[in-house]
């Protein structure tokens, strides 16, 4: 062989070698630290993941398990793309109805079998409606006039269907009972004035006892006590008139005349207002009435007091919240 030869040779040997490092280095295979990936070299001749093995998926630059658990226990989840946890499948003998995996039944061997199992609701207690008049339908609320014996609706907490032919528990409808408040009954004269009680006003925001002894004359108030009469079934007697509601005091209205130059305490001002607001427990008197009491043709309590409402009608009227309890 020719020295020329020779040399041709050589150099295509070494092209060859050349050639299958760069291929190696480019398109082979190489070795990294993740034993459930394989890897390659890349164009810069870098070696990173190719892809996971069967059974895994790549996030990040790891690869993990492609199951993931869910809070479905008879159901198996994988990763997604984005590498959630989503759901894959139900187990075997599971069917997906309504998001949730539910055991199969084998319907046909039951049939065959000639069973009729059934099985009804279960239920966890009941949820009561507002107990209502039987006679008008209206909420009783306690109030004098609305309480007492009504009906409401009962409807079962179902928390498994039936099966089989099974049934559920129907809404019903049961009595029920809303205890009337306790109002006392007492008639007013049990509410008695002592001797001994002063007629008191109110003069530039100091308390004065009208009569002659203090030079004052005018409008004012006193107090009255309730008083028990003498009866030998007494607690019988308390409890016909629910006595642990009634006021152990009440105002009334008094006065002395201005005679005898006697100086008149005049109207109430903004200092002692509240004594006319104290007045028979706060009640509101039609406004001729009240016109009547300050010019002092009557006294305050033939004054004509406004006639009541129900609370329902307050609530109606925006009068009374009944979030807050505040009254307008």
């Amino acid at each position: 062989m020719s020295q020329g030869a020779t040399i041709s040779i050589m150099m295509i040997m070494v092209m060859v070698v050349v050639g299958l490092g760069i291929y190696l280095m480019n398109e082979g295979t190489c070795s990294g630290p993740d034993s459930d990936a394989s890897y390659k070299y890349n164009d810069e001749g870098e070696c990173v993941i190719d892809k996971c093995n069967s059974g895994y998926v790549l996030e990040g630059n790891v690869c993990i398990t492609d199951s993931c658990s869910g809070p479905d226990l008879n159901a198996s989840y994988k990763y997604n793309d984005d590498g959630d946890c989503v759901f894959d499948e139900c187990n075997e003998e599971y069917f997906l109805q309504g998001g949730v995996c539910m055991k199969s039944v084998d319907l046909s061997a039951i049939m065959k079998a000639g069973l009729s199992e059934s099985t009804d609701c279960t239920i966890d207690g009941y949820t009561f409606g507002q107990c209502k008049s039987t006679e008008t339908g209206e909420v009783l609320t306690g109030d004098q006039g609305n309480c007492g014996i009504g009906t409401r609706e009962k409807y079962p907490n179902i928390t498994g269907g039936a099966t089989g032919g099974g049934t559920c528990e129907a809404n019903t409808t049961e009595d029920c009972e809303v205890p009337c408040r306790s109002v006392c009954t007492a008639p007013d004269d049990l509410w008695v004035t002592d001797d001994n009680v002063e007629c008191k006003a109110f003069r530039d925001g100091q308390s004065v006892v009208l009569g002659s002894e203090s030079g004052y004359c005018g409008q004012g108030t006193k107090v009255k006590t309730l008083t028990l009469p003498e009866t030998t079934n007494l607690e019988e007697y308390k409890t016909s008139i629910n006595f642990s509601s009634c006021e152990p005091e009440k105002v009334e209205a008094c006065s002395v005349p201005c005679e005898n130059n006697l100086v008149d305490v005049g109207c109430p001002t903004s200092l002692n207002s509240w004594d006319w607001v104290y007045a028979n427990n706060g009640a509101v008197y039609t406004e001729e009435s009240a016109n009547r009491v300050i010019n002092r043709e009557i006294t305050l309590s033939e004054a004509e007091p406004m006639p009541p409402i129900s609370r329902q009608a307050a609530i109606d009227s925006g009068a009374l919240d009944v979030i807050t309890g505040n009254i307008d």
